[in-house]
């Protein structure tokens, strides 16, 4: 309980691969991705799953790091996980830090049967340090379990698509599916202005 491992390796073209696994619970890929986004780390893919077992995995691709202080990175890990890290206020300075030029605003589209066992919750928006955070927190907010993540960024523009289900396991209902609209529009505005 509330160990958090991860793994660093670097691809031929200086790309990183993190994974990262600890035990499943809503909020963990916003964390990850806070804590990315305090290390500048720029997501290219990435990918989450919950487990039968219980645990949470993920795996990014990351555009090659001017940093590159992976140690750094597990202490935050581990500090995130721990309640040693208020990782909102070290995003939403970060993010201040290297805001775009231009406005970021979200598309949120909510697919009720896209999945038998899950809603599927397709994000598109703007590349821009933070903006994974901003949508993992928004949908975490609920108390919404994301199941499945695929991460995409294509270009300038990132293409995020989530399974999610309520914590009795089941599909978000109408309410749910705007209330979820909400609060990942509130997340982005909170950071982006």
């Amino acid at each position: 309980p509330g160990e958090v491992s991860h793994r660093v390796q670097t691809d031929a073209s200086g790309r990183a691969l993190v994974t990262v696994c600890m035990n499943d619970r809503p909020g963990t890929l916003a964390r990850t991705a806070a804590v990315l986004t305090i290390h500048r780390a720029s997501v290219l893919k990435a990918q989450a799953f919950s487990t039968t077992t219980g645990l949470a995995l993920e795996r990014f691709v990351l555009r090659p790091s001017p940093t590159g202080d992976w140690a750094a990175v597990g202490r935050d890990l581990q500090a995130a996980f721990s309640g040693r890290l208020a990782v909102d206020p070290h995003v939403e300075r970060k993010a201040l830090d290297y805001a775009p030029s231009s406005r970021v605003s979200c598309d949120v589209r909510i697919l009720h049967d896209a999945s038998p066992h899950s809603t599927v919750i397709e994000v598109r928006a703007p590349d821009a340090l933070g903006v994974l955070y901003a949508i993992a927190a928004g949908i975490s907010d609920l108390d919404i379990d994301i199941h499945v993540a695929k991460i995409d960024t294509l270009g300038e523009r990132v293409v995020d698509v989530f399974y999610v289900r309520t914590p009795s396991g089941a599909k978000l209902d109408d309410v749910q599916a705007t209330e979820v609209e909400r609060s990942i529009a509130h997340r982005v505005s909170r950071i982006y202005g």
